[in-house]
This record gives structure tokens, sequence and C-alpha cells, in this order.
């Protein structure tokens, strides 16, 4: 009887984490402080399309780079954001299928975004309408 107990605990527990994994999805962060030599500063994105400024961002040295994916289908996918001065910075986002560049967001954004509970929620009433941004869609 004991050992029954045991065990449906046991695939209690188990069939709690894989739905926490598969409700919340999983978060990789990753960032990066570089030093104070950043080719950022003259960065020109306009006139070019959503895959040329991205191409453009990722190549150019930033001061603050840092990222997260999340493993879903629907919603935010992943975010880049890339800062030459620590303040603002560029905000990258994979939204379902689509891409999108937010310009000028303060880190501060980034960082609330990143800590929320709730990533899109904080995005849709935090940064969506408050940027200018390019998108492929």
């Amino acid at each position: 009887m004991v050992e029954n107990r045991r065990l449906l605990l046991l695939c209690s527990i188990i069939i709690l984490m894989v739905f926490s994994l598969n409700c919340f999805g999983q978060v990789k962060h990753d960032y990066q402080i570089a030093p104070g030599v950043a080719t950022c500063d003259s960065l020109n994105i306009s006139g070019m399309n959503v895959l040329e400024s991205i191409l453009t961002i990722e190549k150019a040295t930033f001061r603050f780079k840092q990222q997260f994916k999340i493993s879903r289908v629907e919603g935010i996918r992943s975010a880049r954001f890339y800062s030459c001065n620590i303040a603002t910075g560029y905000l990258i986002l994979i939204i379902s299928k689509n891409e999108y560049i937010y310009f000028e967001v303060p880190k501060a954004k980034w960082d609330e975004l990143i800590s929320s509970s709730d990533i899109n929620k904080y995005f849709i009433e935090e940064i969506k309408e408050m940027y200018s941004f390019i998108s492929d869609e």
C-alpha cells in the first residue's frame, strides 16, 4: 500500500513537471557586455527591409547584447536586444513566424520584458504601440 502511494506521488510530480514545461515554455537567456569600443554608433539601417536591417545590426559591435528563446508556436518565440549606449537599443522579435525590429527601446523595458511572468502580455501593454518598428509582415 505504501509503495502504491509513493508511486502515485512520483507519477504526480512527473506529470506536474511536464505540464509546467509545456505551459510556460523553456526560456534560454544569453547576454554579453562588450568593451567600450563599438561600431554601432554609425549604424544606418534606414531604407532597408527587415532582413537587411537584422543582418546589419548583427554584424555591428554593440556594448550590450542579450537574447532569449522560448519553445512555443504562438506569440513571442525569441527576442534579441542590442544596445550601443546601454540605455536604449534595438529590440528584434520573432512573433509566430514574423520578424520585427523596434527602435530606441529603453534597456529598462527590455529588463522588465525578460523578467515578466507573461512576456506576451508585457510586450502588448508596454512596447508594441509605444515604439517605432518595421516588420516583414
